[in-house]
């Protein structure tokens, strides 16, 4: 199953309320694993993102993006998903959309970026795993609106 994103063999996803009052992110739900069988996981998505104040941007493959954005809200969204190069409006899918606020460090009002978590994270065998080879070079950069 590490091919395939997660969030097409997940249930129960969120973000840890405990873990965001230490300034933590983590993702937890479950996954089911090679056998079929739901197993609990999580992934800590300081590991996973990095955050610029300075940019304000959020970087697929940097570290502790927790310290200089704030991790707002998490959800799973129907959007639009092409199924092929011709296909203007693609097909709705449920992806895993992680919300963060950045304040700039040049800026007094706060801007958000939007993450489709399955870009770069799968589920290997019931367990999260971050795949920075799954994301082209130039869409590791997700930039703050």
């Amino acid at each position: 199953m590490s091919n395939k994103p997660f969030n097409e063999t997940a249930r129960n996803l969120k973000l840890d309320e405990a873990a965001e009052e230490n300034d933590d992110c983590i993702l937890c739900g479950e996954l089911q694993n090679d056998e079929g069988e739901w197993v609990s996981a999580e992934i800590d998505l300081n590991q996973v993102f990095g955050a610029s104040q300075s940019s304000v941007q959020v970087e697929w493959g940097g570290k502790d993006f927790s310290k200089s954005a704030d991790c707002v809200g998490f959800s799973v969204d129907p959007i639009p998903v092409p199924t092929a190069e011709d296909d203007v409006h693609g097909q709705l899918q449920e992806r895993p959309m992680l919300s963060v606020i950045i304040q700039p460090d040049w800026s007094y009002q706060q801007v958000e970026a939007c993450v489709d978590l399955s870009d770069g994270i799968v589920n290997n065998n019931g367990q999260f795993e971050f795949r920075l080879d799954r994301i082209p070079q130039d869409q590791r950069i997700v930039e703050a609106i």
